[in-house]
């Protein structure tokens, strides 16, 4: 009876966690901004409850997973590497919800001025 009670903590636990987004690059495959075939992400564990996703082209954000949700939040801001972003994005921080459904990672973000929603695929 011990060890069941062991592997059912075990397997509850582990779908508590739910799928992380995978470290390593994802390219753009659609964004309500604007498509971008050479727009991608890349995303770092620095812990492993958090994810910092570095866009390249000119955003970052630092998302949170919540496991009773299934899906990650967070906030992006520009890094002002981006002219036309900075210049029609200025100062916004955005809210974001990120899900992953197996290959593709979707990115939602709001403003409250600016909205959008892209899709990225692991490369």
């Amino acid at each position: 009876m011990r060890i069941a009670t062991i592997v059912l903590f075990l397997v509850i636990t582990a779908a508590a966690w739910g799928a992380p987004i995978d470290e390593g690059m994802w390219m753009q495959t659609s964004s309500t901004a604007g498509d971008c075939a050479e727009c991608g992400l890349t995303v770092e564990a620095p812990t492993p409850h958090l994810r910092a996703v570095h866009a390249n082209n000119g955003w970052v954000a630092f998302i949170r997973y919540h496991p009773d949700e299934d899906l990650y939040t967070g906030f992006l801001e520009l890094t002002g590497e981006n002219e036309m972003m900075v210049e029609n994005w200025r100062d916004e921080v955005f809210a974001v919800e990120a899900v992953v459904d197996g290959p593709t990672l979707t990115i939602e973000a709001d403003s409250g001025m600016h909205e959008f929603r892209a899709t990225y695929r692991r490369r």
